[in-house]
């Protein structure tokens, strides 16, 4: 999680979600150290607070609905929250779509 953290801090970090406008330069850019390290650390700053055996259920639901077609973020984090939903006393636990809406799209980014 630090190289996440320390390649993000650089001045070419950007936010995970970003708006290409059809550029497809844009987009084959868009997938490099800093993108899968910041949502590596993401994932595993969201596993705990879930639960992991239920986070671990989300990721699994997740691959299966999903093996063989595209998916978008939203079915991520649906997949995740549905794991949550099922367990009797998840009052208390956080949602995925609850974290997942500002800081992807960070306005903070030079």
């Amino acid at each position: 999680m630090l190289a996440a953290m320390l390649a993000d801090a650089n001045s070419d970090s950007h936010p995970l979600r970003e708006k290409h406008h059809g550029d497809l330069r844009a987009v084959v850019k868009s997938f490099d150290v800093i993108a899968f390290g910041k949502g590596a650390a993401l994932l595993r700053m969201l596993a705990p607070h879930v639960r992991m055996s239920t986070f671990l259920r989300g990721i699994q639901r997740f691959v299966l609905r999903y093996q063989y077609g595209c998916m978008t973020e939203a079915d991520l984090w649906g997949a995740i929250d549905d794991e949550v939903s099922a367990i009797p006393e998840a009052d208390g636990l956080l949602r995925a779509h609850g974290v997942q809406e500002d800081p992807l799209s960070g306005s903070n980014y030079a």
